[in-house]
């Protein structure tokens, strides 16, 4: 006679209701829950739910989208995809709605570029990594940690796609909140510096694959701008907050380009340049929002025309630039070397340039 197999006395998972699996699946990640949904029908009516997205991203501190922007897209005929939301900010890392796109994106280069990958390229040359930073005297203010540069001139990129950060496309078109890019930055007490910060937003076909981005001239103020901070000797400058807001963008930008350069002015030795620090990426939505629906082409601030030959250089604003092409496998071999802008006047082969990249006067 064969022994009686016992069956465990309370009920299986096919008889839990769906508020007990609605539970449960709020304290699972995506790739979990997207791999759940697929054993019965019961689990995906229950994910199919746009609702579940949406207290799912309050329980795990993803900042919702506006709830005046949420009820005009309702309005509209829109509703914002919390899946979607929710999708991007668990596997990315990254709060798209919150105070700062980037405030998960670490200081440290050698971390940094590894982070965020499917919605940010993040590229540095001639940066120093200081925690603390050297040079200034340790206040409550000061930040804990920041990229150096010397007399040679430093230059840190992020290229964020909003688009895969979590925010669906007809938010920037419909809506267009406005685009808010920060950064701290400070010189040695001891020794003058120059700092540039610049933001612009692209459309995806404008986004090139070299390896090397600068700006050469300022964009179009639709489109981003840069500011150019000269500080000398001995100036004993607090840490100072650089802002760029860029709210009259037009149709069909995705991404968001934030660059910052800085050099030393006295060509010292050692990392006595401009140092930058606490980069944020912030979208704004107004108070009175409206509703856009005109399709608007956005204003073209680079020259199209111009051909594309292989030692070609796109700069942070889209101007063509010559620049003898770096792969990434030449990447660590690169000496710096200085940009020559097509756009202008005079025939830049004609043109020599010093260490600064300023225009070296002819001798008599």
């Amino acid at each position: 006679m064969e022994p009686s197999v016992s069956t465990p006395a309370g009920p299986t998972g096919d008889d839990w209701p769906d508020v007990v699996w609605y539970e449960v699946f709020q304290r699972c990640n995506y790739k979990t829950i997207n791999e759940a949904e697929k054993a019965c029908s019961q689990f995906t009516r229950i994910t199919d739910d746009n609702g579940f997205w949406r207290d799912h991203c309050e329980r795990d501190g993803i900042t919702l989208p506006p709830t005046h922007a949420v009820k005009l897209a309702h309005i509209k005929g829109h509703d914002f995809d919390y899946r979607y939301l929710y999708s991007c900010a668990d596997t990315g890392g990254v709060d798209p709605y919150g105070q700062n796109i980037l405030r998960d994106v670490p200081v440290n280069p050698a971390v940094a570029e590894a982070y965020g990958e499917h919605w940010m390229r993040y590229h540095t040359r001639n940066c120093t990594y200081e925690s603390p930073p050297v040079g200034y005297n340790a206040t409550p203010e000061m930040p804990t940690e920041a990229l150096a540069t010397s007399f040679i001139r430093g230059f840190r990129s992020i290229l964020v796609n909003l688009e895969k950060a979590g925010i669906e496309p007809w938010v920037l078109d419909k809506f267009r909140p406005a685009i808010v890019a920060r950064e701290r930055h400070a010189p040695r007490f001891d020794c003058s510096a120059v700092y540039n910060f610049a933001a612009q937003v692209r459309k995806e076909d404008e986004i090139y694959p070299h390896t090397l981005v600068r700006w050469l001239g300022k964009p179009d103020a639709s489109r981003g701008d840069i500011r150019e901070t000269h500080y000398p000797q001995w100036a004993k400058q607090p840490w100072k907050t650089e802002e760029i807001r860029i709210a009259d963008y037009g149709f069909g930008m995705r991404n968001v380009l934030v660059s910052s350069t800085a050099k030393d002015n006295q060509f010292w030795a050692g990392n006595y340049g401009m140092k930058f620090t606490d980069t944020e990426l912030q979208l704004v939505f107004a108070e009175k929002l409206e509703w856009n629906d005109t399709e608007d082409a956005a204003p073209v601030d680079f020259d199209e025309t111009l051909s594309e030959p292989d030692d070609y250089e796109y700069d942070a604003f889209g101007r063509h630039v010559m620049y003898n092409f770096i792969s990434d496998d030449e990447d660590d071999d690169y000496e710096d070397q200085e940009s020559v802008n097509f756009s202008d006047d005079y025939d830049a082969e004609d043109v020599d340039y010093d260490e600064d990249g300023d225009e070296e006067e002819e001798s008599e």
